[in-house]
């Protein structure tokens, strides 16, 4: 399952001098990428890769997404200029898992699953050192999947 990448145009924002740049991120995107909370995606500004970055809800239905000062300055871009954003889930599916779900028939129990809830569970099974823990852990993972109704 590789990423999903979305592009739009936003314009950098800000309330106050002393408060962080911020765009506004469409709610389509967000709804594409699976966002019902605060989440994490890898961003691009004017097709340069910035990172990791939250995408956070605004509180009346609207999402943003906050750029540093630092990110600002290596971007050369400031408040009110118009940028190309590219956000994309990266989250990479370990291929052991992908098997199992595929046996199991829990794809769509999988993708069902919030894109933080799959990050952590494929990050957990990543972070395994020996395979005998990364086959406990996916074991665990399905055996969850299983029991969600």
């Amino acid at each position: 399952m590789g990423a999903t990448e979305h592009g739009f145009r936003a314009k950098l924002e800000r309330h106050q001098p002393d408060l962080p740049i911020y765009l506004m991120v469409p709610s389509d995107v967000v709804t594409a990428l699976g966002g019902t909370a605060t989440f994490v995606v890898d961003a691009a500004v004017n097709g340069t890769a910035i990172g990791r970055r939250s995408i956070k809800p605004w509180g009346d239905g609207r999402w943003f997404m906050e750029l540093t000062k630092p990110q600002c300055g290596r971007l050369k871009v400031e408040e009110g200029d118009a940028v190309d954003i590219t956000v994309s889930e990266t989250l990479q599916t370990p291929a052991a898992l992908e098997a199992a779900l595929a046996k199991n028939k829990l794809a769509d129990r999988w993708a069902a699953l919030s894109a933080s809830d799959r990050r952590m569970i494929a990050e957990h099974i990543f972070a395994a050192k020996k395979d005998v823990t990364k086959a406990a852990r996916i074991e665990r993972a399905i055996t969850k999947l299983q029991q969600r109704s």
